[in-house]
């Protein structure tokens, strides 16, 4: 039962005992239908059962057992059922316009045709007509031109229900799903179809507005599109239709940047309104869900970064080689120092595997290896700090740790017990005993240790907001040397132990058939609880990879083949955005707890705008060191309007959800099944609940699950930014090969 639920209903339900049955059914509301066959009391309380887990379990129960009462049951239910599951003669006014007036319109209104003498006969038109999608619900012979246009009037885009005869005698309905306003649910932007006979001009407009939409054209059509669009497609797509000499340039110089752009390519500006527009998944203008693609098609086009300190980088990359080559002799020659801990020491356990013992007047800090953490990871942490030091000119913010090496500390002489670390150690026999590996160094004091997202003693949050600006500064100038930290936060997708999966930020930038991320979990709590922020500055400095050798997002399962070094402009960016929103998440868990964190206080609002651009501005100041500010990444006058709309979305979706008086999207899902109007105006009604889509165990998810990340405010300005950088880093392109 536990391995293949399904299969075991389908060929062995004779067997069950009633405790099987109950237990199938809690597992699956679906599973009540294979039970059908039983006329006793038990089947009865099945059905109750099955009720009590979805609305939706309706339709799996047996017709005869449909009553009054489990109807009542199923339409009370924050999942009600199908229309179609409720038996003709219990269609009553007051329970149709229940189901009407819930969630869930398009599914739960499907699979019955509505008479209209039927609707009006029991009065339930205007409750009808508040879903998009109410024309559904009417018999497709009964769907007349006056009621396809007041569906498309009210809800322009929603076309699949109008008859073809109607649909064809109103091109301007059809024309009105391709204006930069039209607003529909993010993916249905993408779904679109296309007739077979779409011409060849109409197909190179669809592809310049998105080349994610190469997919939808016909085969015939795909040859004929420009060469830049074909780059953007999957690589099974442009071995069929990129043209030959253009793959044999790309395999002679082993990139496509810088000459593929071809005569026929647009220009690539942003909208002013592609970034303003009030944006959610289901609610989302034509321009805001195409913006992701374009910023794709500027990274493709442009040549390969050129970071203002790439030779210092590479000498950062040797001596790091070098250090691990130097530990692997040192721990295989025996030639190590052994070090037995002073039990009464004083010392204290940090993070997941650290100790940190006060010594004169500095702070010591004992680092042992984590099972499976490569000697090459260990090393690079004192490689980074020496080349820290030796280079103070690069202007560091952060505090530099002085290394003080590398130990051998025995395993019974721990101070605490090996099994009390969070993390598992690794374990090295040497010189004859059990003994960790330790990297020790010391820091000025405790603050290195103390996380960003940690207030201080008096709850005040001077401290860490001056570290994570710190911080900012020194990502930024690690990055001009190529030196990219990947990893400063666990931003995951989910956390779970067969599946865990890092999330991608830019993800546009790695599948053709993506546009914005998905739910980031725990936020609050996993995602940041043991990070490289804190009040000292940047941490953990020799945590990073370089470019053009990132691996940790080409990886990715979601990504794509690509071409080498476009992939690398991708995941350099890509960390730049994912280290922003790192930091900003940081700063969400330091303020959430006080009571004046919502979007409705004007002070917090403006607090966090300014905390977005001081952070943004000091990370572009390590990086470019040209005085470039967030500012000038921007179209003209959309930069305020902008930063004011990202901080009063994240101030929405991070907000503590207790208080339904401050403006919480949990009191306006409740209440109107949609978020804010102020904030979102017109956004359709949807089946969301907090805390049930939103928690998991240990911490919330910022956006539901299988759903996307909510902060499309602050997504669509970190894309923005990443084509700022693709026009200050790399050299303007070349002209095409002519064909």
């Amino acid at each position: 039962l536990r391995r293949d639920l399904p299969g075991a209903c389908c060929s062995r339900r004779d067997e069950f005992t009633p405790g099987q049955r109950r237990w199938a059914v809690t597992e699956n509301y679906m599973t009540v239908a294979w039970f059908s066959h039983l006329y006793t009391p038990e089947y009865a309380s099945l059905c109750d059962l099955a009720l009590h887990q979805s609305g939706d379990a309706l339709r799996f129960i047996r017709v005869d057992c449909r009553t009054a009462a489990r109807v009542d049951r199923a339409l009370a239910h924050r999942c009600p059922p199908n229309l179609a599951a409720i038996p003709a003669h219990l269609r009553t006014s007051e329970r149709l316009r229940a189901l009407m007036s819930g969630p869930g319109s398009a599914v739960r209104l499907c699979g019955i045709n509505l008479s209209c003498a039927f609707l009006d006969e029991h009065d339930v038109w205007d409750a009808l007509k508040k879903k998009p999608d109410w024309l559904h619900a009417i018999a497709a012979e009964e769907r007349t031109e006056a009621l396809c246009r007041e569906s498309v009037s009210r809800f322009p885009g929603r076309l699949s229900a109008i008859p073809t005869a109607i649909l064809d005698g109103h091109p301007e309905w059809q024309a009105a799903c391709m204006q930069p306003a039209a607003l529909l649910p993010l993916r249905a932007h993408h779904q679109l179809l296309w007739k077979d006979s779409l011409d060849q001009e109409g197909a190179r407009a669809l592809v310049c507005a998105s080349s994610s939409c190469m997919g939808l054209l016909p085969d015939g059509l795909k040859a004929a599109m420009p060469c830049w669009a074909q780059l953007l497609t999957p690589l099974a797509s442009q071995m069929v239709h990129l043209p030959q000499l253009y793959r044999n340039k790309i395999l002679e110089k082993g990139t496509a940047a810088g000459w593929a752009a071809s005569k026929g390519s647009p220009v690539m500006t942003v909208e002013a309104d592609a970034l303003l527009d009030p944006m959610q998944e289901q609610h989302c203008s034509r321009r805001s869900a195409f913006l992701p693609d374009l910023a794709r098609r500027k990274l493709l086009l442009c040549g390969p970064f050129q970071l203002r300190h790439k030779a210092l980088g590479e000498a950062l990359c040797q001596q790091m080689d070098q250090a691990s080559e130097k530990l692997a002799e040192a721990i295989l020659g025996h030639t190590l120092p052994v070090w037995r801990l002073d039990r009464q020491g004083g010392w204290q356990q940090r993070g997941g595997r650290t100790l940190v013992q006060q010594r004169e007047g500095r702070c010591l800090h004992v680092k042992l290896q984590r099972q499976d953490e490569p000697l090459a990871t260990l090393a690079a942490e004192e490689a980074a700090q020496d080349f820290a030091r030796t280079h103070p000119e690069l202007g560091w913010r952060s505090e530099i740790p002085v290394p003080a090496g590398f130990f051998m500390v025995p395993a019974d002489a721990l101070p605490v017990a090996q099994d009390s670390f969070p993390d598992k150690l690794a374990s090295h026999l040497y010189q004859g005993r059990r003994c960790c590996l330790a990297f020790c160094f010391t820091t000025c004091d405790a603050r290195y240790d103390s996380l960003a997202w940690q207030p201080d003693s008096q709850g005040g949050t001077r401290q860490a907001e001056e570290g994570l600006l710190r911080a900012f500064h020194d990502l930024g100038v690690w990055s001009s040397l190529g030196a990219v930290h990947t990893s400063t936060i666990c931003l995951y997708h989910q956390f779970k132990a067969y599946a865990a999966r890092p999330e991608l930020l830019l993800t546009a930038f790695f599948n053709s058939g993506e546009d914005y991320p998905g739910k980031l979990s725990h936020w609050n709590s996993r995602a940041t609880e043991q990070s490289d922020w804190g009040w000292s500055g940047l941490r953990d400095l020799g945590d990073l990879e370089f470019y053009p050798f990132i691996t940790s997002y080409v990886e990715a399962m979601d990504a794509e083949w690509t071409l080498p070094d476009y992939a690398q402009r991708a995941s350099f960016v890509n960390s730049i955005a994912q280290n922003i929103l790192g930091g900003l998440l940081h700063y969400m868990r330091l303020h959430r707890p006080e009571s004046c964190y919502h979007y409705r206080n004007a002070q917090q609002l403006a607090d966090l705008a300014r905390f977005i651009e001081r952070a943004c501005d000091n990370l572009l100041e390590g990086l470019l060191g040209d005085g470039t500010r967030l500012e000038h990444l921007f179209p003209a006058n959309t930069y305020l309007r902008w930063r004011h709309r990202s901080a009063e979305e994240i101030l929405y979706w991070t907000a503590r959800q207790e208080d339904p008086q401050r403006g919480s999207f949990s009191a306006d899902l409740d209440r109107h099944r949609r978020p804010s109007h102020q904030i979102y105006p017109g956004h359709p009604e949807q089946n969301l609940r907090y805390p049930k889509d939103f928690t998991e165990g240990g911490g919330e998810n910022l956006g539901p699950t299988n759903r996307k990340f909510p902060l499309f405010f602050l997504v669509r300005g970190l894309y923005v930014l990443a084509m700022g950088l693709a026009d200050r880093l790399a050299p303007s392109a070349e002209k095409p090969p002519a064909l």
